[in-house]
Parts: structure tokens; C-alpha cells; sequence
């Protein structure tokens, strides 16, 4: 079964993260795809985003080699922990440069982008799944990663459709998400009114989501201050509800 990962076709001893060496990594792959429980699957992915995507400020030589594996994980249909490999991969595309204020020339960033990319019909497949983890984490790479005017009537429909309370927080999010990425003109403008709306009249969960994803891409009109009160209650109610999830910390 290991050998769907196709480890081999990466030199990771002449690879480095932002720990050292990648010699390490095809390590933490195995036991990802190993895992026997949802804290193990959890931590390997962890240890993977620590060292390839510096808790999501950069990316690295090893960065798209461990993308590329971990689409190949998020392609085994009978994985229990697909979405954490899809999550890994969104994880890797909100880093700055890549897909928000995209920077171009870098032959890293570029590489980074382009693995990205290449997987993202793997997400396509399975934003109707019936797997809340799966079409969840699929919603959210697409509205970080995928082309706006593709992904933003999906979005829009599953905001008019869906009546689970955290597929819904995913859309809110991915929609504001995909809307700031849009180089058309208007889109920044739709995506600040989306993300004032959510704030304003989402429950608890659409307002953390859309909260901690203005956190991370800080919009010029967005006021920093106001985001950590609303994340701090939005949080704190998300925990009473019993909706909380280890991605909401």
C-alpha cells in the first residue's frame, strides 16, 4: 500500500525544510498513511506543516515534493484521513505569495503553486461528497486555490442549499477566501461586504471561520483589533455548541 505514495521519486537527502534535512519526511509520511487513530493521523500532518510550511508563513525546497505526496494520500478513496492530507495542502496554499498577493519569479514559490494546482481536481471530486471531512476540507482548499469565477458559484449554491452548520462556516469562509484572491475589479469590494455580513449575522462557527481567515490574510480594510474579540467570543461559543474542531484553535 506504501507504494501509492512513490516516495522514491524524490531525492529528499538533497532536499531541506525549515528544520534541516529532508531525509526525515518520508518517515512522517509513512506514519501518516499508518495512522491508526485521528490523533496520530493529526500529528504526522502537524509535524509535516512545522517543518515545509513554517506554521504557514513560508515554504521551502521540500515544500512541493510533501505536496505532491500528500495529494497522492488525498487520491486513496478508502483513507480514513483523506481531508487531513487536503487540509495539509490548504495549509501550504495560504502561506503569502502563493495564492494571495501571489509573487512570482521564485522558483520555489512557483513550484509550490504549480503542485498545488496540479492536484486540485482531487478537491473537484469530492465537494459533493457525502463525507462532512472530506467535502468540508474540499470546500476550503478550492476557495483558497481555485480559479474565483470556477469555484465561487459552487460556493454561492452551497450557501443557498446546505443547512450543516460547518459545511456552511467552510463555504462563508472559502467565499471571502477566493473573493480577496480575484484580481477582477469589484471582487475586493464583494468580499468585504460578504465578510461584513458573515461577522455581522453568521452564527458562531461563520463568524470564527471568516474571522481567522482575515487574521491570516489581513485585507487593507479589515481592523485587526475588532478580528481578535470577535475570534475570542466566536471561539468560546463554538466550544459550547459542541462543534468545535482542533483546526478552530
Amino acid at each position: 500500500m506504501l507504494d501509492i505514495l512513490r516516495l522514491g521519486d524524490f531525492d529528499w537527502e538533497t532536499l531541506h525544510h525549515d528544520q534541516g534535512n529532508a531525509s526525515d519526511l518520508p518517515v512522517i509520511f509513512r506514519e501518516f498513511f499508518s495512522a491508526s487513530s485521528d490523533e496520530g493521523a493529526a500529528r504526522a500532518v502537524g509535524s509535516l506543516a512545522e517543518r515545509v510550511c513554517y506554521a504557514g508563513e513560508e515554504v521551502v525546497e521540500a515544500t512541493a515534493p510533501a505536496v505532491r505526496v500528500m495529494w497522492r494520500i488525498a487520491g486513496v478513496e478508502d483513507f480514513e484521513w483523506r481531508h487531513f492530507a487536503i487540509q495539509f495542502v490548504d495549509a501550504v496554499a495560504a502561506v503569502d505569495g502563493l495564492f494571495y498577493r501571489r509573487l512570482e519569479g521564485g522558483k520555489i514559490i512557483d513550484s509550490c503553486r504549480k503542485a498545488i494546482e496540479d492536484g486540485l481536481h482531487i478537491p473537484w471530486s469530492l465537494i459533493n461528497d457525502s463525507n462532512v471531512n472530506l467535502r468540508g476540507s474540499s470546500i476550503e482548499i478550492l476557495g483558497d486555490a481555485a480559479p474565483s469565477d470556477a469555484i465561487v458559484p459552487f460556493l454561492l449554491k452551497i450557501l443557498r442549499e446546505e443547512s450543516d452548520p460547518i459545511l456552511r462556516a467552510d463555504a462563508s469562509a472559502a467565499l471571502v477566501s477566493s473573493l480577496i484572491r480575484s484580481e477582477r475589479e469589484g471582487e475586493a469590494e464583494e468580499a468585504r461586504k460578504f465578510a461584513e455580513r458573515f461577522l455581522l449575522e453568521g452564527d458562531s462557527l461563520v463568524r470564527l471561520k471568516v474571522a481567522q481567515l482575515l487574521a491570516v490574510t489581513c485585507p487593507s480594510w479589515i481592523i485587526e483589533s475588532d478580528l481578535d474579540s470577535i475570534i475570542n467570543s466566536a471561539y468560546r461559543e463554538v466550544v459550547e455548541t459542541g462543534l468545535y474542531r482542533s483546526e478552530y484553535a
